[in-house]
């Protein structure tokens, strides 16, 4: 038992490579547990009273929700800052790896699960984004996760929104559109499904060590040991690089070669292009000045 009298729950492990399944096993599965808390699930805590949740921030939303997304997301326990002084400001979760660039991989600001507009701290949390760096945020108040972009910092719209609430109720079998499944089959039944998966995939932490992951395919051999030669020779089958002045000028005759046959299609392109322009404005211009027609005469006839 904890100091508010919830139940202990078992901590989730990190795995770095999880897959999807493995991922809503491990984060809705614990949500959907009897043992979350003393009252039961999450929609079961969530049904209480607000009075008996308020102030339930750090030792709910930050420790039985958030803290155990980020394990199920691949995350160790060391590259989680919580609730650290970053400059002014101290986000909730700073999430650091050392494959990743920039300061942090993404922030997460939780409110506690009274709070039901989650939209209006937008502004909060993109303070932190910005001062950590960060391309992706989360708000989190047990009810729901909402996602936002770096590059959209104007929009109150978030680019992903789950309901935790309904995420759990299907897990149970508990969702009106559950048909009778239970765990990953009622989250497709319900639709839930490609949310998780978006989430999953933008905040799972091979997303962010791949930029590494890439530099070590371009920089390394296959045994990921071996550097490449600066030659070239390690990089094909075959040298990539002439070794005689003959080969550089034939080298060099077949890149002409190929210069001018792109050079030609461009071209191609280009008159095709205007060709198709012309067309369009011969039309436009019919469309806004038809030709008039002579009024017949009936003294003619």
């Amino acid at each position: 038992m904890t100091s508010n009298g919830n139940a202990q729950t078992t901590p989730v492990q990190s795995k770095a490579d999880a897959s999807f399944e493995s991922f809503v096993n491990s984060f809705i599965g614990v949500l959907a547990d009897d043992h979350f808390s003393t009252d039961g699930s999450l929609p079961a805590y969530l049904s209480t009273p607000e009075s008996n949740r308020s102030g339930d921030e750090a030792n709910i939303v930050d420790h039985r929700i958030t803290q155990v997304l980020l394990l199920s997301l691949g995350y160790a326990t060391k590259e989680i800052d919580y609730n650290e002084q970053h400059g002014t400001l101290r986000p909730d979760f700073a999430i650091k790896i050392d494959e990743y660039p920039r300061p942090a991989c993404f922030i997460v600001e939780d409110k506690n699960t009274t709070t039901l507009d989650l939209r209006r701290h937008r502004p909060q949390l993109q303070g932190y984004m910005t001062q950590n760096g960060a391309p992706r945020g989360m708000l989190i108040n047990g009810h729901a996760i909402l996602v936002y972009d770096q590059l959209e910092s104007g929009l109150q719209t978030p680019s992903i929104e789950l309901s935790l609430s309904d995420a759990v109720l299907a897990w149970r079998g508990e969702h009106l559109l559950a048909q009778g499944e239970k765990g990953v089959s009622a989250l497709d039944a319900c639709g839930l499904t490609s949310v998780l998966v978006a989430l999953w995939r933008r905040f799972k932490r091979d997303s962010f060590a791949s930029l590494q992951r890439l530099i070590d395919d371009m920089t390394l051999q296959k045994d990921c040991e071996t550097e490449h030669r600066t030659d070239g020779k390690t990089w094909t089958p075959t040298p990539a690089l002439p070794e005689t002045p003959h080969q550089a000028d034939k080298a060099l005759e077949e890149l002409i070669k190929k210069e001018g046959s792109v050079i030609e299609i461009l071209k191609q392109i280009c008159d095709a292009k205007q060709d198709i322009s012309d067309q369009l404005e011969s039309l436009f211009e019919r469309i806004i000045h038809p030709p008039i027609k002579e009024p017949i005469n009936p003294a003619a006839k």
